[in-house]
């Protein structure tokens, strides 16, 4: 089939303090661990969750999820990070496209470029790190990541932090992306 992509920007979260990164008004719930078939290798301390939005992925023991429209959100206690899985993706054959057409849409206050570019992966994916201030005392680092699955699925990934946490926080985020990558 002919690659598609969205045309309408995307809207930046609601989001106001950090407690809120998986957007206002998500009631949380605990994550039940998947108890048969689960990948080896994972890390010390995480969980193999299958989600009812049809997709599986490791997290952290103990981090909660939570949904908002077509977002399936799983965050740490505290709420001071959260890694988003956006179940209606796109279908682009060219992702860092996409995400370049997202940047110029702007939306986002106080917005900061750190990369942008072209992931090697099976299928093909782009991801987009950049902070912005969603208001005047907040600053978030976030990185995005489009994972094409099939010619007709893929998966859209927010990695959303306190700027102030990045660095410390960067080896956790790489392990939920490539975890997440490595089971499509």
């Amino acid at each position: 089939p002919a690659a598609t992509a969205a045309t309408a920007p995307i809207a930046p979260a609601a989001i106001g303090a950090p407690a809120s990164l998986c957007g206002a008004g998500a009631e949380e719930q605990a994550i039940a661990p998947a108890t048969t078939a689960v990948p080896a290798g994972l890390p010390a301390g995480w969980v193999w969750f299958r989600d009812p939005a049809g997709f599986s992925l490791a997290v952290p023991a103990g981090w909660r999820r939570s949904t908002t429209g077509n977002d399936v959100c799983f965050s740490a206690p505290g709420g001071r990070r959260a890694f988003t899985v956006t179940v209606s993706a796109v279908v682009t054959r060219q992702p860092l496209s996409y995400w370049q057409a997202r940047e110029k849409a702007g939306g986002r206050p106080g917005y900061r470029r750190i990369s942008m570019g072209v992931l090697l992966m099976r299928r093909g994916g782009a991801d987009w790190e950049y902070t912005w201030r969603p208001d005047s005392a907040t600053t978030l680092h976030e990185r995005r990541v489009l994972l094409a699955v099939t010619d007709d699925r893929s998966y859209l990934l927010r990695w959303s932090v306190p700027a102030a946490d990045w660095t410390a926080t960067q080896p956790q985020q790489r392990q939920l992306v490539d975890l997440f990558a490595s089971a499509r």
